[in-house]
């Protein structure tokens, strides 16, 4: 009964966004069609509530959840949806350029979620005047560097300080402090504004919808796991007998020695993940890091499939995690990004500028990041909406 309910909400929604009879595909929460060069999408960001966390049993109901809201992540799960009309960049060759995602979401996985990786900002003044973290310092086993805690507050979402340093949500400090559940999802803070509030979304690998994808239709050589805001398919990190690595691999050395972002407000410490800019691009160097792994007996973790990297048969993508090849859906071949069990998880660049509707999807706390007169001394400098 509870599946005809939320079946039934589901459409009428859908309707009432805009959702037309030229449905081409669809899965309970995820309508896609094609009008002319454009893809339409209709969707809410709820999973299938017949998935269940790994760790924590059935966890996803019509109603506040047993995992949601938990104390780092205090916040119901909400029927957050809404209606997208992106280019449809399918089977075609993107430019050299990298666009950075400036706060928007990524893009939109087959399942309704939103891929959206962002994460709050380091407060160099915070850091310095000792300001306690927000929330508090997380016990062990985690242990991050303490220079990157004092700048920690999980509300600063607009870089108030100019430091031009983002938080890595998903690193060893992040994760537990930011309250996700074995998914790598949690929900938006609550918000007034309709289609943000409680919106359940993904900051990595989003592996029950894999899991899904996998068990509907076992045996593909690939799984198409969504779209992106600039229009271009998201695949998952294998094609047949090759598997995808990044080429992205932690700077080796301290962050004081080398200003990357030029606000001289970085933080302490050595690159360890804490932050995005603790990370390069450096194909050779990471080719060499999983070689090194492997030579040693252990298994490489950065794709889901292993044997790849034991058989050597993998690929390191380009900066934008993207790569152009055949696909299921795309036989002739496409340019498409991939989401990856290693940094950056989900992609950081943009290949093409996204559709304006993917902005409509910023949480309203992100929005003053537009107004900020720091924006030309770090990674937005080039942008200008």
């Amino acid at each position: 009964m509870k599946s005809f309910i939320k079946l039934s909400l589901v459409t009428l929604l859908l309707m009432l966004l805009g959702f037309s009879s030229q449905v081409r595909s669809m899965t309970s929460n995820f309508y896609t069609w094609l009008e002319g060069n454009f893809r339409k999408i209709s969707f809410i960001s709820v999973p299938d509530n017949a998935w269940t966390d790994r760790y924590f049993g059935s966890w996803l109901q019509l109603a506040p959840t047993k995992f949601f809201p938990n104390a780092n992540c205090p916040y119901s799960v909400g029927w957050a949806g809404g209606a997208l009309n992106i280019p449809n960049r399918a089977g075609t060759m993107p430019g050299a350029d990298n666009i950075p995602l400036n706060m928007i979401p990524f893009g939109i996985g087959v399942d309704g979620v939103l891929f959206d990786p962002s994460g709050p900002w380091y407060s160099h003044t915070q850091a310095r005047t000792g300001h306690p973290p927000t929330p508090p310092i997380v016990t062990p086993p985690y242990k991050p560097n303490q220079a990157s805690v004092k700048g920690f507050n999980a509300q600063n979402v607009t870089d108030d300080d100019c430091s031009g340093w983002e938080y890595e949500a998903l690193s060893t400090f992040g994760r537990p402090n930011l309250g996700f559940d074995s998914y790598f999802g949690h929900v938006q803070p609550l918000q007034p504004q309709p289609g943000t509030a409680g919106r359940y979304h993904y900051h990595g690998y989003p592996w029950a919808l894999v899991e899904k994808l996998i068990k509907d239709k076992p045996g593909k050589p690939t799984y198409l796991l969504g779209y992106s805001a600039d229009g271009f398919p998201i695949y998952a990190p294998w094609n047949g007998s090759v598997g995808y690595v990044s080429g992205y691999i932690l700077t080796p050395d301290a962050r004081g020695r080398g200003d990357k972002t030029g606000t001289g407000k970085h933080p302490d410490g050595f690159y360890d993940g804490t932050f995005i800019q603790d990370y390069d691009y450096n194909p050779t160097a990471k080719l060499q890091f999983v070689k090194n792994v492997v030579a040693k007996g252990v298994t490489y973790n950065g794709v889901i499939t292993p044997w790849h990297i034991q058989t050597g048969n993998y690929r390191i993508l380009d900066s934008r995690n993207g790569i152009w090849g055949p696909t299921p859906e795309y036989p002739n071949g496409t340019y498409y990004y991939v989401i990856t069990t290693d940094w950056p998880y989900i992609p950081r660049w943009f290949a093409a500028w996204p559709d304006d509707t993917f902005k409509q999807l910023i949480p309203p706390e992100r929005m003053n990041l537009y107004k900020l007169a720091c924006g030309s001394l770090h990674k937005y400098k080039n942008i200008a909406y």
